[in-house]
């Protein structure tokens, strides 16, 4: 990508992104709106929003089974944008967050591409610095888009479909340590068949309850060069895959109603010690309707886990 992919106004508190096949904004003074005004692959889509950022600390408490971020509310005047610049293909934002327990955030976005030449997407990268003993900086990112359906990487290339949840977010399973996968997968797909339950939905201690509990669809990638009955998509929308590293232990929530699916990654939960700095890694990338979206998902998930963790933003 070269310099002009991000594009600042003036006073550097509102970004644009125009890259080949890639469309949006982001209002550095109310980032809880997310990457919005969105196109990509071709087709606009209204109605998604990606990686909204909020801070627990500044929002009013939560309701029963309500989450942070969920109604895309102004930011805080608490959460401080101080400085603003473009890198490459590269946005980043430093923020202050003059909380109870005060820390400095930095987020970068990054316009990425996938390795099959297909897809398109963006890194978000936030970075916590902390300030006081036992600080809690936690960081809640938000996304929204439609389709059919959502499917989580339940295990080494098998997506199960999630089921609706109705108004109230259900927090996303993701299994033992060996079995740990954290992507999500929207799509538009022509045709689904039913499989058996991934491993860690149906424990030896849950096999009797199995029985009475509707079946799971799932669908396994197959390999490299093998035929597949999956059909293209020809969908409104392209699929959409959002991952992050299973190594950093984010805790996931979502809700899914009537073709909108909601995903909110809660992040540096842990307590930690005066002037640590962490950071993670997200991913959202876009693939073609003509593309195989479970195979792509998968492939793009192996590609995030084998690049090095970022050490600098």
């Amino acid at each position: 990508m070269d310099q002009s992919s991000w594009k600042l106004n003036t006073a550097g508190t509102a970004a644009t992104l125009e890259a080949d096949g890639l469309h949006g904004s982001i209002d550095l003074n109310q980032p809880t709106r997310g990457f919005c005004d969105l196109a990509a692959l071709g087709r606009k889509l209204p109605n998604w929003r990606l990686f909204a950022i909020c801070v627990p600390s500044l929002s009013e408490p939560p309701s029963p089974g309500s989450v942070p971020c969920s109604n895309a509310s102004p930011a805080s005047p608490m959460l401080r944008l101080i400085d603003s610049y473009t890198r490459g293909a590269d946005l980043i934002a430093a923020f202050r967050i003059e909380a109870v327990q005060p820390f400095d955030l930095t987020v970068c976005w990054r316009v990425v591409r996938d390795i099959s030449g297909q897809g398109i997407g963006l890194d978000v990268i936030p970075a916590v610095n902390t300030e006081l003993l036992d600080s809690r900086p936690e960081v809640v990112l938000w996304s929204q888009a439609t389709g059919q359906s959502i499917w989580q990487l339940c295990a080494k290339g098998v997506w199960q479909e999630l089921p609706a949840t109705g108004p109230e977010p259900q927090p996303v399973s993701f299994g033992g340590r060996e079995q740990r996968q954290s992507a999500l997968l929207w799509r538009n797909p022509n045709n689904d068949h039913d499989a058996t339950r991934c491993s860690h939905t149906a424990t030896r201690n849950q096999k009797s309850a199995a029985s009475s509990t509707p079946s799971v669809r799932t669908r396994s990638v197959p390999a490299a060069g093998a035929p597949t009955d999956e059909q293209p998509d020809r969908a409104e929308s392209p699929a959409y895959v959002e991952m992050v590293s299973p190594n950093d232990w984010p805790s996931m929530m979502y809700r899914s109603q009537n073709a909108r699916h909601e995903v909110w990654h809660r992040l540096f939960t842990m307590p930690l010690e005066k002037g640590v700095i962490l950071r993670t890694r997200l991913r959202g990338m876009f693939f073609p309707t003509t593309a195989d979206a479970l195979r792509s998902g998968w492939e793009s998930y192996q590609s995030l886990l084998a690049e090095p963790p970022p050490l600098t933003v």
